[in-house]
């Protein structure tokens, strides 16, 4: 990771140096950078980036209940499993119990 920032801040200071250090946006040092062949432009798998503004959107899903108190629909539990983490969504009183840690959330039991 160092390496890549390292490289970034390589190709920004090119980029300032050629340009007489006027300011800019970041977007037009990144498309001189990739242009100029200093860096490539990232894979992005276009499920990640949706998956990543529906969490955004769920999350912020609430409803009122019969006392009138607000409360968030949908709750994320992450799970680590052999080295990776996952985040499995449910909605409030419709997810199964699920074993994680020492506590409990939301209708989910952590162990």
């Amino acid at each position: 990771m160092a390496r890549m920032t390292e490289r970034m801040q390589k190709a920004w200071h090119r980029y300032d140096s050629k340009r007489d250090h006027k300011p800019t946006t970041m977007r037009q040092a990144a498309e001189w950078a990739v242009a100029d062949g200093l860096l490539e432009l990232p894979d992005v798998d276009p499920y990640d980036v949706l998956a990543d503004k529906m969490s955004n959107a769920v999350r912020a899903e609430t409803r009122t209940d019969a006392l009138g108190r607000r409360y968030r629909v949908n709750h994320a539990v992450r799970v680590t499993r052999t080295g990776v983490q996952y985040t499995f969504w449910g909605i409030m009183g419709h997810a199964p119990t699920i074993t994680c840690r020492n506590h409990s959330h939301g209708g989910v039991t952590r162990s």
